[in-house]
């Protein structure tokens, strides 16, 4: 009788232990029935830790950055699954950047062979992404919000899940500081160091000649009255 007792509550006990991994993985409860699971993560621009997503009140990525993604891929059963397939659909303004898996520039999907997946065995994939340039931003946003979604499927079994980042643009030719407008240093020309001295003494020379023929006059009297004496 307590034999009996014991496998009844030990038995569900073990049968919620995929769910409970799940939950810590997702933070809430797995969909019911779920048995391949894939979670999606974005790279923190300012802490580096992967995150399930980036909100408008969070910090954001600027144009030309590098945006980098985790995915992981967990076998949540109890038997073995086979040909586990994991496509990354990119969103627009964001261009591949490294990663494992074969990227098609006309869909922008990333295609990743996953294989096989023991049960319980989870597999992670990392790659890097990079926001497109300024000019090809929507020009009446000053930020756009894109998400991004990762499929993965196997054994006619699939799930999905998104991570969603901010790109902030930047402000050209008006560089702020503390708030306020930073005026560029006015322009100074230096004169040369000869450049006055040469103008005074050029000023100097019509009053030197008179001094000159003054005196010269001068000493032409003295010599007349000399001559007469």
């Amino acid at each position: 009788m307590k034999k009996a007792l014991l496998l009844f509550f030990l038995i569900p006990a073990v049968y919620l232990l995929p769910s409970i991994a799940l939950a810590q993985q997702y933070g809430v409860g797995a969909p019911a029935g779920l048995q391949l699971v894939v979670n999606k993560l974005v790279m923190h621009p300012k802490s580096g830790i992967f995150v399930e997503n980036l909100s408008l009140s969070d910090p954001k990525v600027a144009p030309q950055n590098i945006v980098t993604f985790k995915v992981t891929v967990t076998n949540s059963t109890n038997a073995k699954l086979s040909g586990v397939r994991l496509t990354d659909n990119l969103p627009q303004f964001i261009n591949f950047g490294t990663g494992p898996g074969k990227f098609d520039e006309k869909s922008k999907t990333l295609t990743i062979e996953v294989g096989n997946l023991a049960p319980s065995e989870t597999k992670t994939f990392t790659f890097t992404t990079k926001v497109v340039s300024q000019d090809k931003l929507p020009a009446d946003k000053a930020t756009v919000c894109v998400v991004n979604q990762a499929v993965v499927t196997g054994d006619s079994q699939k799930s999905e899940d998104t991570a969603q980042f901010c790109i902030e643009k930047q402000v050209l030719g008006v560089p702020t500081k503390g708030g306020l407008r930073v005026f560029p240093p006015p322009s100074v020309t230096v004169t040369p160091p000869t450049g006055p001295e040469m103008l005074a003494l050029a000023a100097l020379i019509p009053t030197g000649l008179a001094g000159f023929f003054l005196r010269r006059k001068s000493q032409m009297k003295n010599n007349l009255r000399e001559g007469r004496g």
